[in-house]
């Protein structure tokens, strides 16, 4: 969690690993949180390294192309391919919630280059 959501970004992994946490304390499910990267290798590795493995159990990334992925259809193809989609999932973008540095879509941000 880099970048202008980087603050952002580990606050929401903190409640959310909480809440996991919580979850299990009181005998239900934690939930799962896929976080989506560029590189989610290294991605993982850091969050390892902060985390432990105990606490990042419930966590995994998948890559993700923010440079071509912006239609509603393919995000949904993304979630739904890594299984999470339908009603109990929750899609967050902690770039544009942080006010992230690439504005507009691909096709937005070549027309502003022309």
């Amino acid at each position: 969690l880099s970048g202008p959501s980087g603050f952002v970004g580990q606050r929401v992994l903190d409640s959310i690993l909480e809440g996991h946490a919580f979850r299990e304390m009181h005998g239900q499910e934690p939930g799962e949180l896929v976080l989506l990267s560029s590189k989610p290798g290294t991605l993982m590795g850091r969050l390892y390294g902060e985390y432990g493995a105990a606490r990042m159990r419930t966590v995994r990334a998948s890559r993700a192309d923010y440079f071509s992925q912006h239609t509603e259809a393919e995000w949904l193809d993304h979630l739904g391919s890594l299984g999470v989609g339908g009603k109990d999932s929750v899609f967050v973008n902690l770039a544009g919630l942080a006010g992230g540095g690439v504005a507009g879509t691909a096709a937005e941000r070549t027309q502003a280059k022309n």
